[in-house]
């Protein structure tokens, strides 16, 4: 029963772990298109560096 409690609560560390990286990578994306003159398209989920873009919060840049 341990070993299938432990084995669990892994799984649920790694899967949620993954979801943190996955945001953390694109705002890191999002920041140095930013940092270097571009525009993040949020529909596309890459920089622009020839038009600007609003900012979408619902966006599926994540995932």
């Amino acid at each position: 029963m341990k070993k299938l409690l432990l084995l669990l609560s892994l799984v649920v560390i790694i899967g949620l772990g993954g979801l943190l990286f996955n945001s953390v990578e694109t705002q890191s994306k999002i920041d140095i298109c930013l940092d270097n003159g571009g525009s993040f398209n949020y529909q596309a989920c890459e920089c622009d560096y020839e038009n600007s873009h609003p900012y979408e919060s619902d966006n599926q840049c994540d995932g």
